[in-house]
């Protein structure tokens, strides 16, 4: 049986003493600090982000839901810049389950972008207004089968292993002298790398 959207909300909630212990998300990103520190800031940035909105989200808020869905890219991104140095045996759970994430908002996103722009193309064309109806009904689907997915249980596990593995997870043990070269190479040092063979990507290749 699912959990009351009730029961969801307060696992989520439960996350949230963990972010006000750390001072990752009040530290501001720097050139000599430390590759594991820099993930884990911009991490946990993305993570509260997401946090913050999805109560909104589920009650339909367009804006709350471009919000979520910024903050899982960014989020996504930043695991697959940091790869080399988060490649442990979770990581390939979470980015199938990210995937996962991204599709559910990213369904009702596309409607909302569709419906904004037929809204101002009726402006020139009243008459594609008679399709507005139908997009909109079929928006009101779309919510409601992203609302379940942010309320299930599904949703709240990856929540709390997110903060669990972004914190604690095998890569931030990882043994060896490279593994911890990686984890305390300054990231300036280390963009200055990667972004010498990191070349464009689409959003589907994130994480």
């Amino acid at each position: 049986m699912s959990p009351s959207p009730k029961s969801a909300s307060k696992a989520i909630t439960r996350a949230k003493p963990a972010q006000r212990q750390r001072p990752y998300p009040t530290l501001r990103l720097n050139p000599t600090m430390a590759c594991d520190t820099a993930f884990r800031v911009v991490a946990r940035r993305c993570l509260d982000n997401l946090t913050a909105n999805h109560e909104a989200t589920c009650k339909g808020d367009p804006g709350a839901l471009h919000q979520m869905r910024i903050a899982l890219t960014r989020l996504r991104t930043a695991i697959l810049f940091f790869s080399p140095m988060v490649d442990d045996p979770e990581r390939t759970r979470i980015r199938d389950e990210l995937k996962w994430l991204n599709a559910q908002l990213g369904t009702v996103r596309d409607l909302d972008v569709a419906i904004e722009r037929l809204k101002a193309v009726s402006k020139q064309r009243p008459q594609a207004m008679s399709h507005y109806e139908h997009w909109n009904e079929k928006r009101a689907d779309s919510h409601r089968h992203l609302a379940r997915a942010l309320r299930s249980a599904k949703y709240r596990r990856l929540i709390e292993s997110l903060f669990s593995w972004v914190e604690n997870g095998p890569w931030s043990i990882k043994e060896g002298k490279h593994a911890a070269q990686e984890r305390a190479m300054p990231i300036a040092t280390y963009s200055a790398r990667k972004l010498t063979r990191w070349g464009p990507r689409s959003d589907t290749d994130c994480a």
